[in-house]
């Protein structure tokens, strides 16, 4: 489906490109990357008969979990608050957490496939060895607890040119439901849309799921998305989105219902297949708490505007340059108005005679607060994921190596480094570092068999 019911592994809420809102669900499949928490470890199976697709799946894996009390004769843990997703175990605590409970899953999907339509029905049950009880604050009132969860869903996807409809409705074992429908298409040869309405429930309790969005879990949330896409000549391309969207109950931050909305528009041009350039503008208003309030909450509204200027070029078969310069501006209510910007240049080298690739980025930012931080996609070893957010002032440079040893082997080396100018230490706990340089190193050796 759509990831409202199951998904495992990398998947994005909301992307820049303003048509990307359908999910494309590839099956069952091996877990391939570096992230320890978001997938299965078990069995899976797909059976096929005629137009009619059965798949079965048993998971059991340990979770690194916050354990909120211990049998201080036996050790079982009586509950955990929450679930740990960073994979680390370097102290104490976080040794302590690790393969704190089981999670055990079984459940499957069976799908009917149609040239032109397809439908299916996923359920799957979850348990853990213990409870899972947070920390009840208002705005998490109705977020899941206990050991047992169960989650059904319905899915569906109807080919009727020049349009793709889609849409899946999801329901929880405390009969909180979700849904979203969307369509995808054509409306002449130049123009291309996408709209897309979703309504999750406040109390809506899935934890698997990962489906289009603005919050971080699919619950207390609806909103209507409209993309579209032009083609205005022959070199240029417009490409826009409005997404306006209402959170009924509280949030973490907001302790009041509010509501919210999202614009982009950008705008390509491309000289040729080896020169292009692109304008992008961004802004985002949400609303959250006001920190000056003392007794009581009041939420005011912030407003995040982000303008981008990206200008990639091929100069030769083996080299070739990525430039951008965004600057971002962050207003909240009427006392707080900052702005921050990101510089960086990119390059690429794939050596002609030998089976090395080097690539390298040298950037310069400069923000007055975390709040202007500026997010950019950086280049990483295989089946690593990096996106940082580059805030305060200073410098970053990386490179990454990558050689082919032969057709079975494959070697990875990354060094990355930043400099902050107005920091005499980075980070706090013991995560601390006493100056102002933070370096990375990342090796990778893969082999196939």
């Amino acid at each position: 489906g759509q990831g409202l019911t199951l998904w495992t592994g990398l998947s994005y809420s909301k992307t820049y490109d303003p048509i990307s809102i359908k999910k494309y669900p590839q099956g069952i499949k091996p877990y391939t990357s570096t992230n320890e928490y978001g997938f299965l470890r078990g069995l899976g199976t797909t059976l096929r008969y005629k137009k009619l697709e059965f798949s079965l799946v048993a998971s059991r894996k340990l979770l690194d979990a916050n354990i909120g009390g211990t049998d201080t004769i036996n050790n079982d843990i009586y509950y955990v608050t929450s679930l740990q997703e960073t994979g680390y175990h370097r102290t104490y605590n976080e040794l302590s957490d690790k393969n704190a409970i089981a999670e055990n899953i079984f459940g499957g999907n069976i799908s009917f496939n149609e040239k032109q339509y397809q439908i299916g029905i996923t359920a799957y049950k979850s348990n853990y060895s213990s409870p899972i009880i947070k920390k009840t604050e208002p705005y998490n009132q109705f977020d899941f607890t206990g050991k047992d969860n169960t989650n059904l869903g319905a899915n569906f996807n109807l080919l009727l040119l020049p349009f793709n409809f889609f849409g899946e409705i999801s329901l929880s074992e405390n009969l909180k439901k979700a849904y979203l429908i969307g369509l995808q298409g054509n409306i002449e040869n130049r123009m291309t849309i996408g709209i897309l309405f979703r309504k999750y429930d406040v109390g809506f309790q899935n934890i698997r799921n990962a489906a289009f969005g603005e919050n971080t879990k699919n619950s207390n949330e609806q909103g209507i998305y409209i993309g579209t896409e032009y083609f205005l000549a022959k070199k240029w391309t417009i490409s826009a989105y409005c997404d306006l969207f209402e959170f009924p109950w509280l949030r973490y931050n907001d302790d009041s219902p509010s509501v919210g909305s999202d614009y982009l528009i950008k705008i390509d041009y491309r000289y040729n297949r080896k020169l292009n350039f692109y304008f992008q503008f961004r802004e985002k208003n949400k609303f959250q708490n006001n920190s000056e309030t003392i007794y009581t909450k009041q939420h005011e509204e912030t407003i995040r505007r982000n303008f981008r200027i990206n200008i990639n070029l091929i100069a030769t078969d083996e080299l070739s340059f990525n430039s951008r310069f965004e600057w971002c501006v962050f207003t909240k209510g009427n006392y707080y108005n900052n702005n921050g910007f990101l510089i960086y240049q990119d390059m690429s080298y794939k050596f002609r005679f030998y089976p090395v690739k080097f690539s390298a980025r040298y950037a310069l930012f400069d923000t007055d607060s975390y709040d202007e931080r500026i997010y950019a996609y950086e280049n990483d070893v295989l089946y690593a994921f990096s996106i940082p957010s580059y805030y305060y002032k200073g410098s970053k440079v990386y490179f990454l190596i990558k050689c082919d040893v032969n057709k079975n082997i494959d070697l990875w080396f990354r060094f990355s480094q930043t400099y902050y100018l107005n920091k005499n230490k980075i980070s706090s706990g013991l995560d601390e570092i006493n100056g102002n340089t933070k370096s990375e190193i990342k090796t990778q050796l893969i082999i196939k068999f």
